[in-house]
């Protein structure tokens, strides 16, 4: 900072040569503080005064202050006409403070809930993922929604899509593999389901950018529908088990969960009730597509409660099954009809 701003006004001989002293010598010290910045990250600040104060503390001021010296040499070089920016500095900034973030976060919870600081005690604990989510999304949004200038946004927008992946794919691992402890009773009103809407809340805000810097996503509307689909449809089949898991006392396993005849009528009914939801939408937005997959997750259902669930039922429930199955079906025919073809212009007479 000192060679980059006050050290153009003192009368030191090298102050003769500006571009060598405030661009070269500078660059050398920049580049230097950037690594110390990134290599600082592996330590807990257990070593500085006030570490358990975040951001106060000795370490992340030091932190961001190398983040402040960055900005002022390039605004000096900006003022001494020096036109270097590369589109890959700018990622590399975010890439360090999205690092940086991570860093302050981890020694927070070491402090103050004595968790290891390390990654591999982050991989290991589900609950410490859902509060790195729950900050990655924070981040994610202030980049997103703060932004002011169309660069900014495209900038933010570009590097934030590996994050929204990552953490899309991580709601169909955790929505597998985890029950979500015992809030999850109660449905979407839990931690677990508010980290997941949370996360979807960030990927619809990043479409929403995407689309506004011109990217043509209506050509991708459909897979787009099918993924949103697809998605929302897993993360309610898993709340529905997980509610009946701390509710009914299955143990939240696939081969558990198939074995019980609440669960799997549960199942029929709610996905029922999402192809007759899927249908009706298809047949008010005249998408026969949306209308066939509606469609074929009923036809679904039915070959599992033919093949599953009335299998294991007496012949007067099995009547029954077949009579609701006939009902709900006559509601579909009547509610959401297959959606016309769309007709091909005549020809000028």
């Amino acid at each position: 900072m000192l060679l980059a701003g006050a050290g153009q006004r003192l009368r030191w001989p090298v102050a003769r040569f500006t571009r060598a002293n405030q661009v070269w010598a500078a660059a050398s010290l920049a580049a230097l503080l950037w690594a110390w910045s990134i290599a600082s990250v592996t330590s807990d600040g257990s070593a500085a005064p006030l570490f358990w104060l975040p951001i106060m503390n000795p370490l992340d001021v030091a932190q961001i202050l190398v983040f402040v010296a960055g900005a002022v040499w390039l605004h000096r070089l900006r003022a001494l006409g020096v036109q270097w920016h590369p589109r890959a500095l700018d990622y590399a900034v975010l890439a360090t403070m999205f690092l940086w973030f991570n860093a302050l976060l981890l020694r927070a919870l070491h402090h103050h809930f004595d968790a290891a600081y390390d990654i591999a005690a982050v991989l290991a604990s589900f609950v410490l993922q859902q509060v790195f989510l729950v900050g990655w999304s924070a981040f994610a949004f202030a980049g997103l929604w703060l932004a002011w200038r169309d660069s900014i946004v495209r900038l933010c927008a570009i590097a934030s899509t590996p994050l929204v992946l990552v953490m899309w794919f991580w709601t169909f691992y955790a929505n597998l593999t985890q029950d979500g402890g015992a809030w999850a009773r109660l449905p979407l009103l839990n931690p677990f389901d508010l980290v997941q809407a949370v996360i979807f809340a960030l990927a619809a805000l990043w479409l929403v950018r995407v689309h506004r810097l011109g990217v043509p996503l209506d050509d991708y509307r459909l897979p787009l529908q099918v993924a949103a689909g697809a998605t929302a449809f897993i993360w309610l089949n898993a709340m529905l088990l997980r509610t009946l898991h701390h509710w009914i006392g299955v143990p939240y396993e696939f081969e558990q969960m198939s074995q019980s005849m609440l669960v799997q009528a549960s199942v029929s009914v709610f996905w029922t009730l999402c192809a007759l939801a899927t249908m009706i939408w298809a047949t008010r937005r005249a998408s026969r597509i949306v209308w066939f997959i509606g469609g074929a997750l009923l036809g679904a259902t039915v070959v599992k409660l033919f093949l599953f669930d009335l299998s294991h039922v007496s012949s007067i429930e099995r009547i029954v099954s077949f009579i609701g199955i006939g009902l709900m079906l006559l509601l579909i025919g009547y509610f959401s009809p297959l959606p016309p073809k769309l007709m091909v212009g005549e020809t000028e007479q």
